[in-house]
């Protein structure tokens, strides 16, 4: 867009402040945004916006998280990949090797194999239709009820239907956002109601799962293994327990990288309709939290 001018915070003068309309952000890192009076809307850069959420200076301003496919497929392939690695007790072999114990374990195929996704997002349902294609059981939990995919994939909603879908999953995958609804989703007595034996992978937001509840079921060994991408602090703090726990995947926050040529062209779009239309994006809403 060689039109038009972009400049970082820092760079404008308070006459050039007082004409910005558009907000592009990665991370508010406490910018005061009562800087721009006439802002108009806010472009993430991310797919997670708790922290412009929670940015008192944004007031009512509304706020466009990045909606990309290169990143809903990133994700995708992402929980492909893991999913497989825990059908295949990979984690489980990596413990056998660091003790020399041989041991092998039987593998259920893909059509035995049950998976349940939980969130129902653009991200969710791009993994659920990446892992359909692979010819695995499918489930799918999401806070309100919602139309099924297939025939062949069961939708679940509140927290009974939580307890039934657990119940039968070989692997649950949380896609959640941070919200006040997910924040703890996965406590002590949810993790209780999971399958003896169950894989947890977590690629949406750390808040979604009590760490003191998970560390309680894997000692129990009522989970096999959590793969865990996302946390409440991140970087994961040196002595957080994770790191040198024998049944937990340590990753960092690398199963859906914001890309960024293809986001490039997601919010030239973006721009490209409110300069010539005066349309913003649909935005997050903000009791939601997404």
């Amino acid at each position: 867009m060689p039109e038009h001018q972009f400049k970082v915070l820092s760079e404008l003068s308070d006459s050039e402040k007082s004409k910005i309309e558009v907000a592009i952000v990665a991370n508010t890192e406490n910018t005061d945004f009562t800087q721009l009076p006439h802002l108009k809307w806010v472009q993430s850069t991310w797919a997670g916006v708790e922290n412009l959420l929670d940015c008192k200076s944004l007031l009512d301003v509304p706020i466009v998280r990045l909606q990309d496919p290169t990143l809903a497929n990133t994700m995708a392939d992402s929980v492909l990949c893991w999913v497989m690695n825990c059908q295949r007790h990979n984690p489980l072999y990596a413990r056998q090797q660091k003790t020399g114990h041989w041991q092998s374990h039987p593998v259920k195929p893909n059509q035995e194999f049950e998976i349940l996704l939980l969130g129902a997002g653009n991200m969710g349902m791009t993994a659920a239709r990446r892992l359909q294609e692979q010819g695995y059981k499918l489930s799918i939990w999401a806070r309100t009820t919602r139309d099924s995919i297939s025939d062949d994939v069961i939708f679940y909603s509140d927290r009974e239907g939580l307890r039934a879908a657990l119940q039968r999953a070989d692997v649950v995958v949380a896609l959640l956002p941070h919200t006040p609804d997910t924040r703890f989703l996965l406590d002590d007595e949810t993790l209780s109601w999971c399958k003896p034996g169950a894989y947890l992978i977590n690629f949406g937001r750390g808040s979604a799962i009590k760490t003191s509840a998970l560390l309680t079921h894997l000692e129990r060994s009522e989970l096999a293994h959590a793969v865990l991408d996302v946390f409440d602090v991140e970087p994961l703090p040196q002595d957080h327990p994770f790191w040198h726990h024998p049944k937990v995947t340590v990753l960092p926050h690398i199963a859906a990288p914001t890309n960024p040529q293809s986001a490039t062209l997601v919010i030239k779009k973006n721009l490209s309709n409110y300069i010539s239309f005066g349309q913003i994006p649909k935005a997050v809403d903000i009791k939601r939290g997404y």
